[in-house]
């Protein structure tokens, strides 16, 4: 109140310090990332769905053969397959399985979450990728990630439905 009759307008006090510098953000572990998506993948498939996946060991298995083989190719684009029951022998008991993929490299200064969701909108944008994480007859889901040298990772999610046969049963998580 003093400075105001004196004639003066005082800034806040943080206006005379100077200028941090830019803090590198070091890029996630393998954990770390795949905990992230695993967690942004449950938030989507539970607000489109209303429950959660539940965590299959047959699904993670080959999800990280495909993730191991893609990152052997060095495939870099999105992609999805929806009909992988019919095609390996290991599902002959399932009724669907669903497997997305796609390649991201960190940027400078990114921290894990935007990096999470800038994938998350890149799949988004792929309604034919995307539809696998909506699936509605999903119930189990599998997830792998790896990442090279040059802070490139690869995301697998390997999604399905057991069939009748399959001895289990088909309750979810629910939210």
């Amino acid at each position: 109140m003093a400075d105001l009759q004196r004639g003066r307008f005082r800034l806040w006090p943080w206006r005379r310090q100077s200028v941090t510098a830019k803090v590198t953000a070091t890029p996630p572990t393998l954990q770390e990332f795949a905990d992230k998506m695993t967690e942004l993948i449950q938030l989507e498939r539970g607000i489109v769905a209303l429950y959660y996946y539940l965590p299959d060991d047959t699904l993670a298995s080959y999800a990280q053969t495909l993730c191991r083989r893609h990152q052997a190719q060095n495939l870099r684009e999105a992609g999805a397959d929806r009909e992988v029951h019919t095609k390996e022998a290991i599902f002959e008991l399932w009724q669907a399985v669903g497997a997305l993929w796609c390649s991201e490299v960190w940027q400078l200064d990114e921290v894990l979450a935007t990096f999470s969701y800038r994938i998350i909108e890149a799949l988004r944008g792929q309604p034919e990728v995307w539809s696998v994480v909506v699936d509605p007859r999903a119930q189990f889901y599998g997830l792998a990630a790896a990442k090279d040298d040059q802070h490139r990772y690869w995301l697998v999610l390997v999604v399905g439905q057991k069939g009748p046969g399959g001895g289990i049963e088909t309750a979810t998580a629910a939210r």
